[in-house]
């Protein structure tokens, strides 16, 4: 069974909802969902229960959904397939230069905070590892990094 984790699909008849993209975490979902909210699309996050109680892990184990309108799902693709700006004015500051992974210079990367317990889901031989820090990760070749390097 699935829960949604989202204050809208009350307000929405969102049994008609497909499946646009998965993410690896909340936020760069809440993003995504953000960007075509402010299009005025309907769309909704979607995640398993059980996955949720794992804070954030859930992208070994499916991920979260992003769902919109069977209508919208040609436009909203063509929303976030846009490319990412190299860098851009900020009002105040000057010019922000986006962050470049340093293995393949791809700028798809996100940034995660490591304070969670990794549990292994083998039931005959459960792990716990602990991880803390932050890093970041490219989604282009795979490549991770410390935060203190970009």
């Amino acid at each position: 069974m699935t829960d949604f984790n989202d204050p809208r699909p009350d307000e929405q008849d969102v049994s008609s909802f497909v499946l646009l993209r998965r993410f690896l975490n909340r936020p760069e979902a809440e993003v995504a969902r953000s960007v075509l909210e402010s299009t005025g699309m309907r769309c909704v996050l979607r995640e398993r229960a059980a996955l949720s109680a794992l804070r954030g892990e859930s992208g070994s184990l499916g991920g979260i959904e992003l769902r919109v309108s069977a209508d919208d799902v040609a436009e909203a693709a063509k929303i976030l397939d846009q490319p990412l700006c190299e860098s851009f004015e900020v009002e105040g500051i000057g010019t922000y230069e986006q962050p470049r992974c340093p293995n393949c210079r791809s700028l798809d990367i996100s940034l995660y905070d490591w304070d969670k317990r990794l549990v292994g889901l083998v039931l005959a031989d459960p792990r716990v590892v602990q991880r803390s820090g932050r890093s970041w990760l490219c989604h282009s070749c795979r490549h991770e990094w410390p935060d203190s390097d970009v």
